[in-house]
């Protein structure tokens, strides 16, 4: 299997693509008791398989260690309930107050994002970068560095 090879410590190769930031319904009557906030859709399609994603409060109590999990959904053309996406792979618990890095498996061109929100929170917020910078391929490496070299060695056959 090949090795990707990222650039992850250039910040010149990441872009903020998503932000948003919600709070929960209180029940009716209560200032301390709230309904759970619903997971956040990204309301567009992600073509990088490579995501970073932070998640905060303003509200928090500081010993919160889980800040979400984040899920890839895919279309697979099954359709069950209306609804053709389907959960990709594992779902990846987001540390809360850390930068999480998220690498998919390359298996579709395209995915959306569900970021799922634990149900003590009554703020949460969250930014997602899309890595953008050079994903080169150990194995395509290799095969452009000998196909270099065998075009060296046919031109010098060819000059003799």
């Amino acid at each position: 299997m090949a090795t990707q090879l990222l650039e992850l410590s250039n910040s010149a190769n990441w872009d903020t693509v998503y932000s948003t930031s919600v709070s929960a319904t209180y029940l009716p009557g209560s200032t301390s008791n709230h309904y759970p906030i619903l997971p956040v859709t990204v309301p567009f399609l992600f073509e990088t398989h490579v995501l970073a994603v932070y998640v905060d409060s303003t509200t928090a109590k500081d010993r919160w260690i889980t800040g979400g999990w984040a899920s890839r959904r895919i279309q697979t053309g099954i359709l069950i309930g209306g609804n053709p996406d389907v959960r990709a792979t594992e779902t990846q618990r987001l540390i809360f107050r850390e930068i999480n890095l998220i690498l998919y498996p390359t298996i579709t061109a395209t995915y959306s994002l569900v970021l799922d929100i634990p149900y003590w929170f009554d703020q949460w917020s969250c930014q997602v970068w899309e890595y953008n910078g050079p994903s080169g391929d150990s194995n395509a490496n290799l095969i452009n560095d000998i196909q270099t070299q065998l075009d060296r060695m046919e031109v010098k056959l060819n000059s003799l």
